[in-house]
């Protein structure tokens, strides 16, 4: 996940990852995936591929799946 930088800023004074990203879209992106994601783990695999992956190509399906497991080995309710 080497795309957001906050280093890196454009010259409008916009704070970009090195991929573009806008963090204002990124966030808003972030609050509809945890908003929309009820039902449990498959719910959020889906929905956070749909808006995250195919839509915005913030992630590879790879990068995304891999996260998700990680998340899923911690204790807690990052888990789902």
């Amino acid at each position: 996940m080497s795309g957001f930088s906050p280093d890196s800023v454009s010259p409008d004074g916009d704070h970009k990852g090195s991929r573009g990203v806008r963090w204002a879209r990124f966030l808003r992106d972030v609050l509809i995936c945890s908003l929309g994601a009820y039902g449990g783990p498959e719910s959020h695999i889906g929905v956070f591929l749909n808006r995250m992956v195919s839509k915005r190509k913030y992630l590879s399906e790879e990068e995304l799946i891999e996260l998700m497991a990680l998340c899923s080995i911690l204790p807690g309710p990052t888990s789902t």
